[in-house]
């Protein structure tokens, strides 16, 4: 899924709606800071539960957006195993890159890019043209780039631009054709009423049949650009994070009971010390467990706790006002979309009023209070790969791990055992040998 979803914080509750609706794996946004924005973001107001939130700026930073700062995030399911990479002497701002493991050695390179209208035009072409020419020199075997490019001059569907030859947007077509770039976008991505739609915002891949099925969908809230929802055949591999576990819901427990009873203990744990007792009891007791508790794939759940029916109907009612809207062009048409899309507005009253009687029934139900809180404020990094000691770059967990080791026993103090420093006598009493506890009462 791509949008510019123009300021996230304030449209994370539609984005949270569309999430339940699509399930998508991975999520591309841009212009994610209010223009205004002052005060730090903070990484709560990102976080989406079942996802691992990447992002080109630190939410923690203040006046990111008076300072002209606009912002990429690009979410990635947490069962894909998704690392950010960066690209060296890169003059362009608005990039973020994220790299997928996939089958074998293949990798598939994600990029987020925004290219601002109010920028120089002639050189932020030049520097993302550069940019463009520096990733697709890295060979990455699969490459996606979703963004908005701000070039309504160019036609896509004839492959020209409709300015003067001296153009900016002549020279970004020539990149995309040279570096062997597939665009997907052919319809117009941004709606105002008025205004001639434009294609603003593009798909770029490397081959010709790597995205299929895209849809243009409404925008998330009131964003005058469409969501672009599509499929990219590739085959990633999931996380190790999401192995089968116990479904102890599901155990039985009777049985379980009646294995570990009928065993004498007394006589299996005898002459046996404690840690070999204690090793043999886990051994039975995990045999089991495998014997009476079925395992389950960990699912993560991507529901809306505070979404309705009614939310649903009235998002589902919102998407057939959209594709009518889009197949006449009547303004009347565009009107009732956006009266549904205004009702819409209620997921905000709806998260106030769930978020109020969770506090409110804090005492009875802490369990529910503490579970939503932490999905707000949990926040998940992840490890980059990193350069081993040949020059090459790690390819795995385990040589992340082997790495850091090496890295850390490296700097540790190497002691002096042979020459120990004499210790100065402290105490010349007689020693302690018997110690005797009792208990005692204190009021």
């Amino acid at each position: 899924m791509y949008t510019n979803i123009d300021q996230l914080p304030n449209k994370r509750d539609d984005l949270m709606l569309a999430i339940t609706t699509e399930e998508p794996d991975v999520i591309i946004l841009t212009e994610a800071i209010p223009k205004a924005q002052r005060l730090p973001l903070g990484a709560a107001r990102i976080t989406i539960p079942g996802f691992t939130a990447h992002t080109n700026f630190n939410p923690d930073q203040e006046n990111l957006g008076a300072l002209g700062k606009r912002g990429i995030v690009i979410y990635t399911a947490d069962h894909i195993d998704a690392t950010e990479v960066s690209y060296n002497d890169i003059e362009f701002q608005e990039h973020l890159w994220v790299q997928v493991r996939l089958h074998r050695q293949d990798k598939l390179i994600i990029g987020g890019i925004y290219r601002s209208p109010s920028s120089d035009l002639r050189l932020s072409t030049e520097h993302l043209a550069n940019l463009l020419q520096v990733v697709v020199g890295t060979r990455p075997t699969h490459l996606l780039i979703a963004g908005d490019f701000n070039y309504p001059e160019i036609d896509w569907k004839q492959t020209a631009s409709c300015a003067n030859d001296a153009h900016p947007s002549h020279p970004f077509l020539r990149c995309v054709h040279e570096n062997l770039l597939y665009q997907h976008v052919f319809k117009p991505t941004r709606y105002r009423p008025g205004e001639l739609s434009n294609i603003l915002d593009l798909v770029l891949t490397n081959e010709d049949g790597m995205v299929e099925n895209i849809e243009y969908l409404p925008g998330i809230g009131q964003s005058d650009h469409i969501r672009l929802q599509f499929k990219v055949k590739v085959y990633a591999e999931r996380n190790g994070n999401t192995k089968p576990r116990p479904n102890l819901y599901r155990g039985d427990y009777a049985s379980m009971a009646a294995d570990l009873s009928g065993i004498n203990w007394d006589t299996r744990l005898k002459n046996k010390s404690f840690d070999e007792a204690y090793s043999d009891f886990i051994d039975v007791l995990q045999a089991s467990i495998d014997s009476h508790v079925p395992l389950s794939n960990e699912k993560t759940s991507k529901k809306n706790l505070y979404t309705t029916q009614e939310v649903k109907r009235l998002s589902k009612k919102k998407r057939a006002n959209w594709d009518h809207y889009t197949i006449t062009g009547d303004e009347v048409d565009y009107a009732w979309y956006t009266a549904t899309r205004n009702d819409l507005r209620k997921l905000r009253r709806l998260r106030y009023e769930f978020e109020s009687n969770l506090a409110r029934d804090i005492k009875q139900n802490p369990k529910s209070f503490w579970k939503y809180v932490n999905s707000r404020l949990k926040t998940k990094t992840t490890i980059g790969d990193l350069k081993m000691a040949d020059g090459t770059m790690t390819s795995s967990k385990k040589e992340k791990a082997d790495t850091l080791n090496q890295y850390f026993c490296s700097v540790f103090t190497e002691e002096d055992t042979e020459h120990m420093p004499e210790m100065e006598t402290k105490y010349f009493g007689p020693p302690l040998e018997d110690i005797l506890i009792t208990p005692r009462n204190y009021t």
